[in-house]
């Protein structure tokens, strides 16, 4: 009956983590895109947000994205792709449950009261907000089943046979020795903790390492297009040991196993480690047991992640690829190794309630080929997701080096090698300045311009045709009214093309606008 009981536990644990998981992806937040160029998106974060921070203190939290930086700028346009079917915004631009609001609806009235009624209706219409009639990529749909694919990864990871065996030999080993019930209980606990911890560090820092060097994307994408081709290749062998299990029915002929020689320290760090503790029968020598525990959990995750890594490492890739802040990303790995710690936790209590070690090897060799389906279809499944996501449109710059239209004084660029910027020099304030870049398409095929957005109200950009051929360059023109906008100033022009290689075409100009006296 006790043994009914747990195993019903365990599964009720595995359905209801998702809900919970999901619900806590759900709170609120709001997520404000500015430009340091915008001289009203500065004033409404300065003056506006921080007392709205303060009113809806308990209700949400506030994210800043500020689109200088490109990958903001293209998050916003993934929630506009997803939300929306209007595409043009005019900074700056707040996102909630699915909303949107910009400057357009801010131009008139109070800003803070505007904002903070825009607030409650979204909050209120959580989960409500139209999503768009158009198209949607499938890279951007695949997004979707993040959560369910890291809890699928992580739970599946921890039954594969790499750990399963450890698991077992280590559970094994500790009942049979002469440990009293409280030390056999704290040396579990400990085993577990120390596995999580873990392997959460090591999810931690891989994904800190390639979260820094996302901004270099030729290495990033190089990591990613290995990594997913690794996947698909370990799917591809866990689906061959898998059929020659079906022919032999012996585990051990598997190709993605534990190497032997490290299978072997692991049962001699576990076989030494509490063999040097004798049989502890004092309370006082259950905290030595799970000090000792810790040390030796550690140690068997570290050996064991060479086999458990195969799958951990596309995953933290896929989560690194679909997280849209660091934040989202602490709680997909989280999520991750939870799931991971579930099959110890249930053999642990299996184990205790009387579960023999040869009953949990029988257990192992019955499901043996459906784990490794399972991990043949999550190998294929992430490295497709890999491969396939880098086809996502770079940010690429082109431009022109003609010289620029102004009616300020002669510019004196500072980057002139650089065809994507323009530097007008020192201007007098009021000044229209113009200048004309080009789009050039050196691919193969045609692409479409679908939209143009400026980082401020004050520049505007025009394009005379919005569909360019191949080897064709069309001019883009670009303005920029000075009034009311002294100091050193920079505008940003973003061309949105339907081209995966195109992608975002990005061009920048700047001035030193000197007021005007009066």
């Amino acid at each position: 009956m006790i043994k009914k009981i747990l195993i019903a536990l365990w599964f009720l644990m595995a359905l209801a983590l998702p809900a919970y998981c999901a619900e806590e992806a759900d709170t609120g937040e709001l997520i404000y895109f500015y430009s340091l160029t915008c001289d009203k998106c500065i004033e409404i974060k300065e003056n506006v947000m921080p007392r709205l921070e303060d009113r809806f203190k308990d209700d949400l939290r506030v994210l800043y994205k500020e689109i200088g930086d490109i990958e903001n700028y293209k998050s916003l346009f993934e929630l506009k792709s997803k939300y929306s079917q209007d595409e043009k915004v005019v900074f700056p631009v707040l996102f909630l449950n699915g909303f949107f609001i910009d400057r357009r609806d801010l131009e008139s009235g109070d800003p803070y009261e505007k904002i903070a009624s825009f607030i409650s209706s979204s909050m209120k219409g959580a989960g409500a907000a139209p999503a768009a009639s158009e198209p949607i990529d499938p890279a951007e749909k695949f997004k979707t089943f993040t959560l369910p694919a890291i809890l699928a990864a992580g739970f599946v990871d921890g039954i594969n046979p790499c750990s399963f065996t450890v698991l077992v030999f280590f559970i094994s080993f500790i009942s049979v020795q002469r440990y009293s019930k409280k030390a056999v209980i704290a040396a579990g606990c400990a085993f577990i903790l120390a596995s999580f911890f873990t392997y959460l560090a090591i999810g931690l820092g891989l994904f800190g390492s390639l979260h820094a060097l996302k901004g270099y994307r030729a290495v990033t994408g190089i990591v990613t297009v290995i990594v997913g081709a690794l996947s698909v290749l370990l799917g591809a062998i866990s689906l061959y040991d898998a059929f020659v299990f079906l022919k032999t029915r012996r585990p051990e002929d598997s190709i993605l196993k534990l190497p032997g020689r490290i299978k072997e320290r692991i049962h001699k760090l576990v076989g030494d480690g509490y063999r040097a503790h004798g049989s502890p029968d004092a309370g006082r020598s259950v905290l030595r047991i799970f000090l000792a525990s810790l040390a030796i959990g550690f140690s068997i995750s570290i050996l064991e992640s060479v086999c458990t890594g195969q799958l951990y490492l596309p995953t933290i890739i896929f989560v690194l690829k679909t997280a849209s802040y660091k934040l989202q990303a602490l709680f997909y790995l989280l999520t991750y190794n939870i799931m991971f710690i579930l099959p110890l936790i249930a053999i642990f209590l299996l184990a205790l309630a009387g579960v023999s070690s040869q009953a949990f090897a029988s257990i192992f060799k019955k499901y043996f080929f459906m784990v490794k389906v399972l991990l043949a279809l999550l190998f294929l499944a992430l490295g497709a997701s890999l491969v396939f996501a880098e086809g996502d449109a770079p940010v690429k710059k082109i431009g022109s080096k003609l010289e620029p239209k102004t009616i300020s004084s002669p510019p004196t660029p500072k980057r002139p090698n650089d065809p994507f910027y323009w530097d007008f020099g020192k201007v007098k304030e009021g000044a229209v300045l113009k200048h004309r870049f080009l789009i050039v398409n050196d691919t193969k095929d045609p692409f479409k311009i679908k939209q143009i957005n400026t980082s401020c109200a004050c520049a505007v950009s025009t394009v005379e045709k919005d569909v360019i051929q191949p080897g064709e360059k069309v001019p883009i023109y670009t303005e920029f009214k000075t009034k009311g906008y002294p100091g050193e100033r920079t505008r940003y022009t973003y061309v949105h093309t339907d081209s995966k290689r195109s992608g975002i075409i990005v061009f920048e100009i700047r001035a030193e606008v000197i007021k005007e006296k009066n």
